[in-house]
């Protein structure tokens, strides 16, 4: 596990809640991923549901950008060095999973399979001087398309 002391913010569900609960590292990120039962409970009942439209309802929020007084840009209050790539609906995630945590080129941070299970949420730590947000998103996307065959959400 990563030992960086980056903080994130984490606001509790629901999705309308724009207010962060509290700062977190990102290895207090993986841990609730990985091991937190109401989290395991949530994503169960939400692939079990069949709708897509809950998952706002239904699971916690990271802003993996940063801290934020509010979930809003204007808002910020410091830059993690931290993003997130969504790769969604994909047939094989546990392979593509399996790609991206042994890439040596551009090594992930934090992969975990979606909330719906047919996708990945990638997270890399970056350095916010190295251009813009959106130039490195395309080159994380391009590097992703060569690595794994995968096409990225823009709306990230």
């Amino acid at each position: 596990m990563s030992t960086d002391k980056k903080r994130v913010s984490y606001f509790k569900r629901p999705i309308t809640n724009t207010v962060p609960l509290k700062e977190l590292t990102i290895d207090e990120v993986a841990n609730i991923i990985r091991t937190d039962s109401a989290t395991k409970l949530a994503t169960e009942s939400y692939r079990a549901s069949g709708q897509p439209g809950i998952k706002k309802d239904v699971f916690d929020v990271v802003t993996f950008g940063g801290t934020f007084t509010k979930r809003e840009d204007a808002s910020l209050i410091q830059v993690s060095g931290y993003i997130c790539i969504d790769i969604d609906k994909i047939e094989s995630a546990r392979d593509i999973k399996s790609k991206i945590v042994s890439d040596q080129v551009m090594p992930p941070t934090l992969v975990f399979i979606s909330p719906s299970g047919n996708g990945l949420k990638v997270v890399y730590h970056i350095d916010p001087n190295a251009g813009s947000r959106r130039y490195i998103y395309e080159e994380i996307s391009n590097h992703l398309k060569n690595l794994a065959g995968v096409k990225t959400d823009p709306a990230t």
